[in-house]
């Protein structure tokens, strides 16, 4: 029983761990996309929409995670953004812009 509350309680230390790494990762992600197109990450900061296992291009099980963040052109108007990541490399990113939409997407196998 002993050995099971480890286990349990390291797999939980990994995957805080882990999440902190690729929330991290996302946030840096969308600034520098909002950056790209002369906009403002509001709030500093994504918000976790979903998790799900999913298998990169080596046959790897990583965790998918989508996140949502808000940024503005204006400062005023608040406009929607997303990012996914694959482990804790980004595999896609859209922002709502004003006129349209920007999607940018990374092939994994590239890397």
């Amino acid at each position: 029983m002993e050995v099971l509350v480890i286990v349990v309680l390291l797999a939980v230390a990994w995957y805080w761990y882990d999440s902190s790494l690729a929330k991290e990762a996302a946030v840096g992600a969308a600034r520098r996309a909002c950056e790209r197109h002369n906009q403002q990450l509001l709030d500093e900061t994504v918000a976790l929409m979903t998790v799900r296992p999913q298998r990169d291009a080596s046959g790897r099980m990583r965790l998918l995670r989508d996140y949502r963040f808000e940024f503005s052109g204006d400062g005023e108007r608040r406009s929607s953004g997303e990012i996914s990541l694959l482990g804790q490399r980004v595999t896609g990113l859209n922002l709502s812009l004003e006129n349209h939409t920007v999607y940018e997407q990374e092939d994994e196998r590239s890397h």
